[in-house]
């Protein structure tokens, strides 16, 4: 869903909260690095494949390009799932931010 008038990507998204927080008087603030993973143990094969790529295409796809989006993604998460079965890595970035 896009919303007019606000950033889409996520680092006009942190950008836009850093400053927000800084108008609101917190002067410490920093970015910390995560990694973070999705471990599915209940299913298995191309279920697994396709139940996963309908949860990424749902969480970062418009609905009008889902299908072409998972039809993109069946593939490269056979060869994920190879190499790490049942789990999906990700980095992150988390704002943290203090008054002082």
């Amino acid at each position: 869903m896009e919303y007019p008038g606000f950033p889409q990507h996520h680092g006009k998204l942190l950008n836009a909260a850093e400053e927000a927080l800084k108008t609101a008087g917190f002067t410490n603030i920093a970015y910390v690095l995560v990694e973070s993973y999705v471990k599915f143990t209940d299913i298995k094969g191309e279920e697994l494949i396709s139940n996963t790529a309908d949860i990424l295409v749902g969480m970062f796809i418009i609905e009008q390009q889902r299908e072409e989006a998972k039809g993109k993604l069946l593939e490269p998460l056979r060869r994920q799932f190879n190499d790490r079965p049942g789990m999906i890595g990700r980095n992150g970035l988390i704002l943290v931010a203090k008054r002082m």
